[in-house]
């Protein structure tokens, strides 16, 4: 199979590993040049409208609609990993005492988060706004071990899927679940144009994907 597949991703797909996937296709398909493009999801989908893209995984939450792509008739997805989303905070806080806890109760905490291109930010802001929840974000990062290192020093607390969670470098933190009807979900999806010249070559892309 001749041709070539133009890919992208936002950071931190969590569910599934990008590296080990693009090899594995390019051990199976050799002769199909791969181009993959990392950086923030909706950037991808703009690029998915002008040509550039093929296929692309972005991230988002059912009940943040603005985090999913504007779907068009031309494009079809699926959901490859739902997350439930979990806290992150250093041992030694008293939030790290509870056993649950709802988004009520993390109104005075601190907050570390992602920037604002990130999903995950966008996910966090919209769960807060929406139960008329003001969240105090004091540290902004643009990567997950960054993250997590502020969260290990005590600077605040992380709200994140579940895939962070399971992190190496997590190892040690305080993993507390968030429970309530506002809480969101974390997902992946993978988009695909529906009708293209290279539409065989993303279909073969598509069925290395784990099972959603």
């Amino acid at each position: 199979m001749l041709g070539e597949l133009r890919g992208g991703g936002g950071q931190c797909l969590g569910a599934i590993d990008i590296p080990e996937l693009l090899a594995r296709y390019h051990r199976r398909y050799p002769k199909v040049r791969v181009l993959f493009a990392l950086g923030a999801h909706m950037r991808c989908i703009g690029s998915m409208g002008v040509g550039n893209l093929g296929v692309v995984f972005v991230t988002g939450s059912t009940m943040s609609p603005h985090t999913q792509p504007a779907m068009s008739r031309r494009l079809v997805q699926w959901e490859i990993a739902p997350e439930s989303l979990a806290l992150l905070a250093s041992p030694d806080l008293p939030v790290a005492r509870s056993s649950r806890l709802s988004l009520l109760d993390l109104e005075r905490e601190i907050f570390i988060d992602f920037e604002a291109s990130w999903a995950m930010r966008a996910i966090n802001d919209d769960a807060f706004a929406k139960a008329g929840l003001i969240r105090k974000v004091a540290f902004t990062v643009s990567g997950v071990h960054t993250l997590l290192d502020l969260v290990h020093r005590q600077l605040g607390i992380a709200l994140v899927p579940r895939s962070i969670v399971s992190k190496p470098q997590a190892s040690g933190l305080t993993i507390i679940p968030i429970v309530g009807e506002d809480v969101p979900t974390w997902s992946l999806r993978m988009v695909m144009k529906a009708h293209d010249g290279t539409t065989n070559i993303a279909n073969r892309f598509v069925e290395m994907l784990p099972a959603g």
